[in-house]
């Protein structure tokens, strides 16, 4: 099979995704980051310099722009140049070079000019590198031209990392890892004001709140000079720190092994996407993304749906499947062009989250979706069944009810400007699953405003799920004085709905056949061992 790009890149870096733990603004008080390696550790720069080696289990604190010792000034040789369109030809050169030197070589736009020429450079190199690899250089390349970026770019991020007596352990321009030397050793971090003293006190590092991950802790300085805790880790020591929190500890193993598998493909699936492109990650560790919360929220049963499904991911034709998922879809899930237009994906189609229906019904009109709304409708995330997990029932039918007031206030919040009062609220499109796809507002100003993105909607009407109807009430002047909205699931009900997969695992259903009853047309391919 022929999974072109998508699996490509993820080989390329040899299965290891960043994760972007936690951004921080720099600002008048600038902040630190806290890092506890609980084994022996080295600290490196870019380039992969050892710069410090660590014996573990003490904090040390790394802060931007610190008050210690300037670095060295920073130099690069450029070793040989190439025309923009001769990337492939750079890159091989500066592979052949960087076997050579023993020392990475980097291909960038030429900086002493505003042209699309390439510099193949090598370096950065202090003052003192600079001093000691000259005649080598000069020997090897006799073209090599030094050059030495103008003042005030010549690492104007500084970062500096201290241990608890102050001293300063090691320096690098606008980044800073740590690697455990241990294969399976842990690295706690988190952010703290520079100006907190109670960051190196133990108990600052052993509480539940402070996480701890596999892999290695990079900091950068980001695009917004904020530090950026990134965590590289394998991808499958990724999932470990996913399945736990997104699914829960009480799922069948079958759903945990679900869930290890749509986690695989929307990682890689998302890595197409380049999401946080510039940011220095690849995914962020929240509900955007997916929920990741390292190494202190594995189980050995959620580990072993992992490991069961190594390697798996949700293939549709030539190209790992967006196997996006949310918490309950109401009974239907919901088609991609219903809420996020777009690109049509034949196996994110809606489907009945259920195996009573011969055929969909059609929702799209009010009549039809209030009566699927307000009937005992026999779907798999109905909680109105033996063994359904109890803290979700309120998200399968739920009614939210507001004053005329309150709404008109939530719109002005959500959308901007006067909208004066509210006159009236009507739905005025809607998919077949029943989705909202546009809600118009009828205001005292003589305009109407209409809300048609998923987000919008349910961020101006704080509602669950964009799968529901408008109950108006009005008083005897025809005035509109309340609104109840009565819905259906929780979140944007694209995929595969979790509560209802966690209840087809428990009647039985293997991963394979949930899988294939959410994302309809999908294989399940091992594109790595």
């Amino acid at each position: 099979m022929d999974l072109g790009k998508d699996f490509a890149q993820l080989r390329d870096r040899q299965y290891y995704i960043r994760v972007g733990l936690e951004d921080s603004e720099i600002g008048g008080e600038r902040t630190a980051v806290r890092v506890v390696c609980d084994g022996e550790f080295v600290i490196h720069d870019q380039a992969g310099k050892v710069l410090y080696t660590g014996t573990g289990d003490f904090p040390v604190k790394v802060t931007y722009g610190g008050s210690g010792a300037s670095l060295s000034l920073t130099y690069y040789y450029i070793l040989n140049t190439y025309p923009a369109a001769q990337r492939k030809e750079a890159d091989a050169y500066a592979g052949r070079v960087s076997n050579l030197l023993k020392r990475p070589v980097n291909v960038q736009s030429d900086p002493r000019s505003n042209s699309s020429q390439l510099a193949v450079m090598f370096g950065p190199l202090t003052t003192a590198e600079k001093n000691a690899t000259e005649p080598a250089i000069k020997k090897a390349f006799p073209a090599a031209e030094l050059y030495r970026p103008p003042s005030g770019t010549s690492g104007p991020d500084r970062l500096e990392v201290r241990d608890v007596q102050g001293r300063v352990l090691a320096q690098a321009s606008g980044f800073i890892g740590f690697r455990p030397k241990q294969r399976d050793g842990l690295t706690r971090v988190k952010h703290v004001k520079e100006n907190y003293t109670g960051w190196a006190e133990p108990g600052m590092w052993r509480t539940k709140d402070n996480r701890a991950y596999r892999g290695m802790i990079e900091v950068w300085v980001n695009p917004k000079k904020r530090l950026s805790i990134v965590n590289r880790v394998f991808l499958e020591h990724y999932l470990y720190g996913v399945v736990q929190p997104e699914i829960g500890a009480n799922a069948p193993f079958e759903m945990k092994k679900v869930q290890a598998v749509i986690s695989r493909s929307e990682v890689i699936a998302k890595l197409r996407m380049h999401r946080h492109e510039g940011w220095h990650y690849d995914m962020c560790d929240q509900q955007c993304c997916q929920v990741y919360k390292g190494a202190m929220v594995e189980s050995p049963d959620s580990n072993a749906a992992v490991e069961a499904t190594w390697g798996q991911v949700c293939v549709y034709g030539d190209n790992i499947a967006d196997a996006v998922y949310s918490h309950s879809c109401g009974g239907v899930t919901a088609s991609t062009e219903d809420l996020w237009g777009g690109e049509t994906k034949a196996y994110l189609h809606s489907v009945m989250d259920s195996a009573a229906y011969k055929e969909q019904p059609d929702l799209s009109s009010d009549a039809a979706a209030r009566q699927f709304l307000t009937s005992n409708a026999p779907c798999f995330c109905n909680p109105n069944q033996k063994g359904f997990p109890d803290p979700t029932e309120s998200r399968f039918r739920w009614t939210q009810t507001y004053t005329a007031e309150t709404l008109a206030q939530q719109i002005r919040a959500s959308e901007g400007g006067s909208i004066g009062r509210i006159l009236d609220i009507r739905v005025a499109s809607r998919a077949k699953s029943g989705r909202v796809k546009r809600v118009d507002v009828v205001t005292s100003n003589g305009g109407v405003v209409s809300l048609t993105r998923e987000m919008s909607i349910r961020g101006a009407l704080k509602i669950k799920s964009t799968f529901f109807v408008i109950e108006p009430q009005y008083d005897g002047q025809r005035h509109l004085t309340r609104v109840a909205i009565r819905g259906a699931g929780y979140g944007h009900g694209v995929g595969l709905c979790q509560v209802g997969a966690i209840m087809m695992a428990k009647y039985g259903y293997n991963y394979l056949d949930i899988l294939k009853h959410y994302f309809q047309g999908v294989g399940i391919w091992r594109i790595y061992q």
